[in-house]
């Protein structure tokens, strides 16, 4: 059985990260990860210089991810892009498996963060990505079914009340897939969370095949 991390962030990308992408790395393949994806935010004000282009912003944005796969190259660990979406007009946030430079050319910078879930949602499927909705009963959040591939029902965050038993409800009343995370910012998060599998997952075409499944154990359930 393989462990993988769906949902964590690193410093300096993220500003809310209390580790590099290489102690990230380094804190996984010690609890016996295979795979880390990193999900570093995303948001009209998540950090990166204002003076760059938008297309040197979105290189700036998968450094942290470049550093953490120098890494996993050389402890054997996976690492793989993905990103946390946040909009200004909703507090809920996206995480975005597949994220490309075309959808952003098709939904245009810094205009997707004035869009709704709704608007973002068809050109995410027209480029091929999978939207999954993360933590969406988390204080003010709410789920979205309508516009998303799959809701992130297992968070285990400590600090945050992430109501599984209800967002599983929302799953299972849409048919929706199911998947987890541990959300992981601080040492204490790493490793509460993520999915289990058979087989390692070594890309994402892999996650998503396990995500829609159903092959995915949640690992965590019992900490939230």
């Amino acid at each position: 059985m393989f462990l993988t991390e769906t949902h964590m962030h690193t410093y300096p990308t993220s500003k809310c990260s209390h580790f590099s992408p290489k102690e990230a790395v380094e804190r996984y393949s010690k609890e016996g990860y295979s795979t880390l994806i990193i999900t570093d935010h995303f948001s009209a004000n998540f950090g990166v210089d204002t003076d760059l282009s938008w297309d040197e912003k979105f290189e700036v944005f998968f450094e942290g991810y470049k550093e953490a796969r120098a890494v996993g190259d050389l402890l054997g660990v996976c690492v793989l892009p993905a990103m946390e979406l946040t909009m200004r007009t909703t507090p809920n946030d996206y995480l975005l498996y597949g994220v490309n430079k075309e959808f952003f050319e098709r939904v245009g910078l810094p205009d997707v963060f004035d869009m709704t879930p709704a608007e973002i949602y068809p050109h995410a499927k027209a480029t091929g990505i999978t939207v999954v909705q993360a933590h969406p009963y988390r204080g003010r959040c709410y789920p979205t079914p309508d516009c998303v591939d799959a809701l992130e029902v297992v968070n285990t965050s400590p600090r945050h009340d992430n109501r599984t038993e209800e967002i599983m409800a929302v799953a299972l009343q849409h048919g929706l897939p199911m998947t987890g995370g541990s959300d992981a910012h601080r040492p204490e998060d790493v490793a509460r969370g993520g999915v289990i599998t058979e087989k390692q997952i070594l890309t994402l075409e892999d996650y998503v095949n396990a995500l829609y499944s159903g092959a995915l154990q949640l690992k965590g359930r019992e900490l939230v």
